[in-house]
């Protein structure tokens, strides 16, 4: 899972507004920047000297001077509550969000949750999966929950996807098998295929290793379709020395 202190960057950076997060109380200096150019203080005077005292998060004793106020005030009003003791313990849930610790973890979830606005493949912040045309469409139209559950640890979920399957991804592949790879003449997972069926079921019997290896597991076809028309390289012999083998092809 993300970090908490991830979590911090985005909710005091850019994600809900540009403006910090602050704790509640009088101006006491040692600001820090975190992520997004926002910044930790312990001052209840707006920064800058815009001057004005900032609303604070329910009795947190948090204060945001962004927009973001309402959807924190609205959805995690509790979280941020819990996370100050409701406001005894400000710099104590300040601390936790940077260096992370199970206290704060409910706000940061909160937040991410409810109040950074989705960006790429099913709100993952993914801009890109496979590179094949119209499997990342399809993926978005029937796979979103399991992609957003792989990518709770992105690391993790492209490694497990890199490595044709696991904890972490076999939902999302068994997602992607039924719903995009079907009726296809792909070469197992790697969006290879020939033009007739036969030939790439045939393939998909003795070469699935090679294909898949060839391709990242079907997450980069047009390097290996690359290296198959340039007729070899690192990334495909194994691939070519298996059809030629194969007796698959004519």
């Amino acid at each position: 899972m993300r970090t908490t202190a991830l979590l911090l960057s985005l909710l005091v950076g850019a994600a809900c507004s540009s403006e910090p997060i602050q704790s509640g109380g009088g101006s006491q200096g040692g600001n820090e920047p975190v992520g997004g150019g926002g910044e930790l203080s312990t001052g209840g005077e707006s920064a800058g000297g815009s001057g004005g005292a900032l609303a604070t998060i329910c009795n947190s004793g948090l204060s945001y001077s962004g927009e973001g106020l309402a959807c924190l005030s609205e959805n995690c009003c509790d979280a941020a509550n819990d996370c100050t003791l409701d406001g005894s313990n400000v710099d104590g849930c300040l601390d936790c969000l940077i260096e992370g610790g199970e206290g704060c973890q409910a706000l940061g979830e909160c937040h991410n949750a409810m109040c950074v606005p989705s960006t790429g493949l099913c709100g993952t912040g993914l801009e890109q999966l496979y590179s094949r045309p119209g499997i990342d469409e399809c993926m978005e139209e029937n796979c979103c929950p399991e992609l957003q559950a792989c990518m709770g640890d992105p690391d993790l979920c492209m490694r497990c996807l890199e490595g044709g399957g696991g904890v972490e991804c076999d939902d999302l592949v068994a997602c992607m098998d039924s719903a995009c790879f079907t009726g296809t003449a792909d070469i197992c997972d790697s969006g290879v295929t020939y033009d007739d069926v036969e030939t790439s079921e045939c393939l998909g019997e003795v070469c699935c290793a090679e294909f898949n290896a060839c391709t990242n597991g079907g997450l980069d076809v047009d390097a290996c379709i690359t290296c198959f028309n340039d007729e070899g390289g690192p990334l495909c012999d194994d691939a070519i020395a298996c059809v030629e083998a194969s007796g698959c092809t004519p």
